[in-house]
């Protein structure tokens, strides 16, 4: 079996009791993990009798609903999964966000990959980095990758108490300020990456809106950290782009655009390569039904017009320069070398061009 990979950070976090800073949730695990280890050792030393086992098989089966040890840590059998077990995936581990019931049922229906993420278990599987600038990637992602994987996701701290080799994904922001650990020593154990990108003149918006104070308006922080957070974004794109130099369908990097994701007309085929990529790594077996993983997007992306909406704020004539500055010379750089970044490049300058003549014709207009 691998062994379990934690961030150096935290090398004895699987093992550390609940602190003060942890939630109620994760000390019931905790509690409940001790009782089981406990009844468990009772039964070794005694022999246990015949109502002893006839009591454990009937929690390892799953009878007593979500109050059981079985809904909290066993393995969910395959198959089926029954709806209580996918409401128990979604709401009992981290993600940014949880679906709502009606996303549920309709995601239940669709065949999601039975659930193999258990809090305190090891599976040994080979994680992927999923590395984005700060606000880049969609919200219901997470969920998509769980769905197609029976694997929870985590992140480059460890927020969630989920260790790298028993994840799909593990989210980074490196090199942005925000993120946690130095990736490069973690390579041999990470072979492959999803390289995440949003347009800059929504994704630092975005990251604007979700880490700025309410009292610092955008123009202010716009002015003061445009230039600083264009440049962050630029250099993540490229340390990954460089580090997992080859790209699908053998590769061992999957680039992806968030506004391709969000798409009607391309979230289906990114999920689809999105599933192919995924079952690339040792002990991830992924959903690869072409029907029930479009089914499955249509169920947890779309029609979410909350995380496919632009987060674009005005922007000035020099800075719009210096974004379409920065996708040339990324493109510039690349060109001939990779192929699937390619694309979304020139997508994103047209994108700019468009935007900046649609900003500067209304200024003109307003002016006069």
């Amino acid at each position: 079996m691998r062994p379990v990979l934690r961030p150096s950070r935290r090398p004895f976090a699987a093992l550390a009791l609940p602190s003060k800073g942890r939630t109620p949730q994760s000390r019931r695990h905790v509690t409940y993990g001790i009782a089981i280890l406990f009844g468990a050792a009772l039964l070794l030393l005694t022999g246990g009798g015949d109502g002893s086992r006839a009591r454990s098989r009937s929690l390892s089966e799953g009878q007593g609903g979500l109050s059981s040890t079985r809904d909290l840590f066993a393995t969910i059998p395959d198959p089926p999964v029954t709806e209580t077990d996918f409401k128990l995936r979604n709401r009992a581990l981290w993600g940014p966000r949880k679906l709502d019931e009606a996303q549920l049922a309709e995601a239940q229906a669709c065949n999601p990959r039975p659930y193999r993420g258990v809090l305190g278990a090891s599976m040994g599987n080979q994680p992927t980095w999923a590395p984005a600038y700060p606000a880049s990637s969609h919200p219901d992602l997470w969920n998509l990758v769980s769905a197609l994987t029976g694997l929870p996701t985590t992140d480059d701290r460890n927020s969630n108490g989920v260790e790298f080799n028993n994840a799909a994904t593990v989210r980074t922001h490196y090199p942005h300020s925000v993120s946690g650990p130095r990736p490069d020593s973690l390579r041999e154990d990470f072979r492959r990456a999803l390289v995440i990108l949003r347009h800059p003149m929504d994704a630092i918006p975005a990251f604007y809106l979700a880490s700025s104070p309410q009292d610092v308006d955008w123009e202010t922080w716009r002015d003061a950290n445009f230039s600083r957070e264009l440049a962050d974004w630029g250099r993540l794109l490229e340390y990954w782009l460089d580090s997992y130099s080859v790209s699908l369908p053998a590769g061992d990097r999957y680039t992806v655009a968030y506004e391709n994701f969000a798409s009607s007309e391309t979230g289906h085929e990114e999920a689809l390569k999105l599933a192919k990529f995924l079952e690339l790594n040792d002990g991830v077996d992924a959903e690869m039904s072409e029907d029930n993983v479009t089914c499955l997007w249509n169920a947890i992306v779309g029609g979410d017009e909350e995380g496919a909406a632009s987060h674009y704020l005005p922007l000035k004539e020099k800075q719009f320069d210096l974004m379409i500055y920065e996708i040339e010379r990324l493109y510039s750089k690349y060109h001939g070398k990779d192929g699937d970044i390619m694309p979304i490049l020139v997508r994103y300058l047209e994108m700019a061009k468009t935007k900046r003549n649609e900003e500067i014709a209304s200024w003109s207009l307003f002016s006069s």
